[in-house]
Order: structure tokens, then C-alpha cells, then sequence
């Protein structure tokens, strides 16, 4: 797992199996999708296809059914979440406080956070740009989701390799 972790593509026609050893050549012929942000964390084997991965970086040909792991695996997540903020204090693990005082995540906070991302325009969580496909502008699991969604039911698998870009 990579310090920035990336969704991309990469032409089929351009893919050299060879040459994708190369970091440079993995740079100039993958084009970057979307970038889940940093230290992505995992549970579960992602579909590989082809695996070119060295001691920095993390670079692999991967199934397109990988990006519906990662989503379910993100709604496991929020649901824990969120249910972790509204159990009564008395019937919170030691390890759910912990989660919560760490994190900083009571509802109280949850909410709050919800309106800084929702009332600042400079700042929202959604992409206005219409030059710019990218529909998501946050990190957070729940709404990260409807980004892979896209990729997912867009991508076009005739013409590109979906790849998964760590480091």
C-alpha cells in the first residue's frame, strides 16, 4: 500500500508488458483516473491481472470488478461507522471510544463536519467543472463511493487496462 493510491488506465494498445517494468514508462502511458488518497487501507485480495510491482511503488493490471470490492468494502466501513457514533456511551467498547476520541468522531462531529462540506462553497464535496469528470472532491468513504461508481460504469474495458497505482 502506497502513500498516494490511484485508479488509472492504461491503452491496450500501448500496454508492453516488458517496458511496464520501467516506473517512467508506467508514468507516460497511464493516465490517472481518480486518487483514493493517502495510506488506503484494505481488506480484501484485489483482482490482479498483471503485477509490476518493485520496492517503491505499486503498479498492477487489474480486474474492473476490483473497483466493486473496494465499495462494498468502503459501505462495510461508513455503516460501522456510523453505528460506532450512536450507541449509548455505556454499551461503547474500549476499543470504540478509543476509535471515537482518536478520530474525533462523535456525532456532534459528524455533523458538524457534514455542514462545513455542504455550506462552503469554495470548498464542497461536489465537482461543478464540466471539463473535469470527476464528480467527488472528498476523501471520505461515503461519499468516495459514488466516484468509483462512476469509473466503474464508465470505464471502457475494449480499449484500456484498469490499473492500480500505489506510491
Amino acid at each position: 500500500m502506497g502513500y498516494r493510491n490511484h485508479f488509472g488506465r492504461i491503452l491496450k494498445s500501448d500496454f508492453d508488458k516488458e517496458k511496464c517494468k520501467d516506473i517512467d514508462y508506467q508514468y507516460e502511458h497511464t493516465e490517472r483516473l481518480y486518487e483514493l488518497g493517502k495510506y488506503v487501507e484494505y481488506d480484501f485480495e484485489m483482482k490482479k491481472i498483471e503485477d509490476f510491482e518493485d520496492s517503491d511503488t505499486e503498479y498492477a493490471i487489474i480486474e474492473l470488478d476490483t473497483i466493486l470490492l473496494f465499495v462494498e468494502d468502503y459501505r462495510k466501513r461508513h455503516v460501522e461507522y456510523l453505528k460506532r457514533m450512536i450507541k449509548p456511551e455505556e454499551e461503547l467498547s474500549v476499543d470504540d471510544k478509543y476509535i471515537l476520541e482518536y478520530k474525533g468522531n462523535t456525532l456532534q462531529g459528524f455533523i458538524e463536519s457534514e455542514i462545513r462540506n455542504w455550506e462552503n462553497a469554495e470548498s464542497l464535496i461536489y465537482n461543478i467543472n464540466r471539463e473535469d469528470e470527476t464528480i467527488v472532491k472528498s476523501w471520505s468513504y461515503n461519499y468516495e463511493i459514488f466516484e468509483l461508481l462512476r469509473i466503474y460504469k464508465t470505464f471502457d474495458k475494449e480499449n484500456y487496462y484498469l490499473v492500480w497505482i500505489g506510491g
